[in-house]
């Protein structure tokens, strides 16, 4: 059983993540069971994947879209959700022998509903709350940070075995008192069989925007939403504006959208372009067309979080440059490699550098590309880290020891 609060008809940077990991359980002979939202409609709740497959049932809950600069409705909108939620897997729960809880900010409340069914927990998390949301401003108050993270307490109390994206996310944990012997790093993946590189002449998404090939593309790709420091992007586009041959380009939606084409128009930054978000079978030709994509994380997302962009990316032969952190691990693993850039958080100077040096050589951007794609190739595909999960599911089933 997979519980989750959000739904695939909404535009979600995790969407690929939860299609890719549903289908590889499928294909692997297990039944899946999930229980989802409906909220926006913009796309099918069904992906085409997943129709009609055979062991996979699916549960729709109506939820009403909230601002997200509205937390506290938004936190009491999630609570009635996980409410309504558990009134349709209740009835089915009996069926199942693990049940994976997607990480969300309400997930306390699923975990006291989970735990009198006696069933095995996994506490699946792509972002660690309430850490990201209070470094980045969307809670204020030290107080209600403080009942939040107790209230998380639950879920690890409660969870079996908690899957956990990198390094540096475990190392958040472990501060919070979580056991290592709970966590299993699993890393994000990419799905090598729907992402490629797409020659100019072939993308479709250059041919609808008319992209001029002679022109580098310094992209951003994603939710445009408090993980990312966009007026830094803008200040980078600032300082880079008397570079005819760059332009700087957002393809997406999120609650910063405005404040970016505001932003950009009243200081006339001239050189950044806006594009909707795209549909998720357009992966491949969007990030085959940037030159570079540009990655200006916020403090502390890291620690919290993994930009999942960067490997669908990377599979494409393309290489994205960083602002983060110094001391993270993620900050050594992208230098190191020599897989793209980190700069220091908040640095323009630096950020800004690292674009021109390698738009202006080639050379060496060829050669990371070629990293890059090795890397993810390596380490980061979906079937070998969905093979990771299934192997721990396995292990729980049969009561072995870990």
């Amino acid at each position: 059983m997979y519980l989750i609060d959000f739904g695939f008809d909404v535009p979600n940077g995790s969407n690929h993540l939860v299609i890719k990991m549903i289908d590889e359980f499928l294909m692997a002979g297990h039944e899946v069971y999930l229980v989802q939202s409906h909220s926006v409609g913009k796309y099918s709740n069904i992906p085409d994947v997943l129709q009609n497959r055979e062991k996979f049932v699916c549960d729709i809950v109506e939820k009403p879209v909230i601002s997200k600069g509205n937390f506290v409705k938004r936190y009491l909108t999630g609570i009635g959700y996980e409410f309504k939620a558990y009134r349709k897997w209740k009835k089915r729960i009996k069926d199942y022998d693990i049940v994976i809880h997607q990480s969300h900010f309400t997930s306390p409340f699923s975990a006291l509903l989970l735990k009198r069914y006696k069933r095995k927990v996994i506490f699946n998390i792509y972002d660690i709350f309430p850490g990201e949301a209070y470094t980045n401003g969307s809670i204020k108050s030290k107080f209600v940070y403080n009942v939040l993270s107790w209230l998380q307490k639950i879920i690890y109390k409660n969870s079996a075995r908690i899957f956990i994206l990198t390094e540096d996310m475990k190392q958040t944990l472990m501060r919070l008192g979580v056991s290592f012997h709970k966590i299993n790093v699993i890393p994000n993946w990419f799905d090598e069989k729907a992402v490629h590189n797409v020659a100019h002449g072939n993308n479709l998404f250059a041919y609808e925007y008319n992209l001029d090939s002679t022109k580098k593309y310094i992209q951003y790709a994603g939710t445009i939403g408090v993980s990312y420091d966009f007026d830094l992007l803008l200040d980078v586009a600032k300082k880079l504006s008397y570079r005819t041959d760059l332009v700087f380009q957002v393809v997406g939606e999120g609650i910063f959208l405005e404040h970016m084409k505001n932003r950009a128009k009243k200081e006339e930054i001239c050189n950044i372009q806006f594009i909707p978000w795209q549909p998720l079978e357009k992966i491949s030709d969007v990030y085959s067309a940037c030159t570079l994509q540009i990655v200006p994380l916020r403090k502390d997302v890291i620690r919290n979080a993994y930009p999942s962009k960067i490997l669908p990316l990377m599979a494409c032969g393309r290489i994205p440059v960083f602002s983060v952190e110094e001391d993270s691990c993620f900050y050594r693993e992208i230098n190191d490699n020599r897989v793209g850039i980190a700069t220091p958080l908040g640095d323009t100077e630096a950020l800004a550098d690292s674009i021109l040096y390698l738009v202006d050589n080639e050379d060496e951007r060829y050669s990371m590309q070629e990293n890059a794609k090795t890397y993810v190739y390596q380490r980061y595909t979906a079937k070998d880290n969905i093979n990771e999960m299934i192997k721990v599911f396995m292990q729980m089933q049969g009561g072995k020891k870990e």
